[in-house]
């Protein structure tokens, strides 16, 4: 059964964000506007199987956005149309979590948490995807077993998957042939007292047009790997310390037009950027959230990116002024979101929106400054005696009483 459409959510279209929430409401954001329209209609008594993991554009579309339960299903949403198809998808034994859905062409892959990476070409964008066909039962066109505790998932243009999570090294695959991955990444050395370093791959995401991988951990690292090269292990590796202590980083992505930064969030709220260019964090940005990074995406044309935290609230930074230019409270726990490429770049809004702001204060604070010193000139000034400061040598001294004893 397809999730109900808000009807009155359609007349606000195009959203500027979509949001993925843990009560399973997919909501619709416009920054301009400063509020929020939940799309899809939720009953009380499903709201944790309809709970929302992860987003996408399948194909990079945006007549197709498609969105995965807690229970296993997919579904195809059209925003501006509110027609709704659920997707036929394998889902594995053991009711595991999907932990990333993609779609390319008519194939359609899901990363699952229990390890299966599971694929069938479906064409959404065909009218002849009738209710019949969301229940039917799929055999998958492509099949990958990646180990355990898996916990991202990347698909490329170029038919490479790369998988990774909790003690299952990043691996990656080529789908036309699933028996054996085609890289293995090796775990880096030991450390200074010889112990074994655990594994722990948290995001994976490849660099558009070269055969470079960058990952990040849950002990704070953000590496770059290098297939083209025989070493195995990461060729650039950044620390992210937050007060000497290491965060699982739970969100990662790719700033457009430019391959070797990225921002990153933790699970304690750091919002940091990472440049592997400079192997350094480069740059820290406020976001005052009481709750941990969920999920990190940038604009694809602007420079401004946004974060969901567990709290409830996500936040939009300009990426040249390190400032929040929007913040917004969606009275539901953040799970995943997406910028909207259709709408025009909201960077701009932004940066004429706090220029606006600034321009605004800067006018009220001139005001202010202008009223108090008319109430400066106002008041009556009151003339004191002036009293001449002497120094201590100059001061009168006191005679001393001497007193006489008497001698008997």
């Amino acid at each position: 059964m397809c999730p109900l459409i808000n009807s009155a959510s359609l007349q606000e279209y195009p959203f500027d964000i979509y949001v993925g929430t843990s009560t399973g409401f997919l909501k619709g954001c416009k920054l301009d506007k400063q509020k929020a329209y939940n799309i899809n209609i939720v009953a009380a008594s499903t709201a944790r199987e309809s709970e929302i993991t992860c987003v996408d554009w399948w194909n990079n579309n945006v007549s197709c956005l498609l969105t995965a339960r807690r229970d296993g299903r997919v579904f195809s949403l059209n925003p501006q149309t509110g027609m709704s198809v659920r997707v036929p998808v394998h889902i594995p034994d053991g009711s595991p979590t999907i932990k990333r859905v993609q779609g390319d062409d008519k194939l359609t892959l899901t990363g699952w948490s229990n390890g299966t990476v599971s694929g069938g070409t479906v064409d959404l964008l065909s009218e002849h995807v009738s209710v019949a066909d969301e229940g039917s039962a799929l055999e998958p066109a492509v099949l990958i077993r990646a180990g355990s505790e898996l916990s991202c998932m990347d698909y490329s243009a170029s038919h490479l998957l790369a998988t990774g999570g909790k003690e299952n090294p990043l691996k990656i695959w080529d789908i036309t042939s699933t028996q054996q991955p085609i890289f293995c990444a090796k775990n880096v050395k030991n450390d200074f007292l010889n112990l074994r370093v655990p594994v722990w791959v948290t995001h994976a995401e490849f660099l558009p047009g070269s055969k470079k991988i960058v990952t990040s951990t849950g002990y704070s690292q953000i590496r770059l790997y290098d297939t083209s090269t025989p070493q195995r292990r990461p060729v650039i590796e950044v620390q992210l310390n937050d007060k000497n202590k290491k965060y699982p980083i739970t969100a990662l992505a790719k700033i457009p037009n430019c391959d070797l930064q990225f921002v990153v969030g933790t699970t304690v709220g750091t919002l940091a950027l990472a440049d592997l260019r400079k192997q350094a964090i480069v740059k820290h940005f406020k976001a005052g959230t009481g709750g941990g990074i969920t999920d990190v995406k940038c604009h694809p044309s602007s420079p401004t990116f946004a974060s969901g935290s567990i709290d409830g609230y996500v936040h939009c930074f300009d990426l040249n002024t390190s400032k929040k230019v929007h913040s917004m409270y969606l009275h539901s726990p953040v799970n995943c979101l997406l910028f909207s490429p259709e709408v025009s770049p909201s960077g701009q809004k932004n940066q004429e929106l706090s220029e606006e702001v600034c321009r605004s204060e800067q006018a009220e604070s001139e005001d202010v400054e202008q009223e108090a010193d008319d109430v400066w000139d106002q008041l009556q000034v009151v003339r004191m005696k002036k009293h001449k400061l002497t120094s201590a040598s100059d001061r009168p001294k006191k005679k001393k009483k001497l007193t006489r004893l008497a001698v008997k």
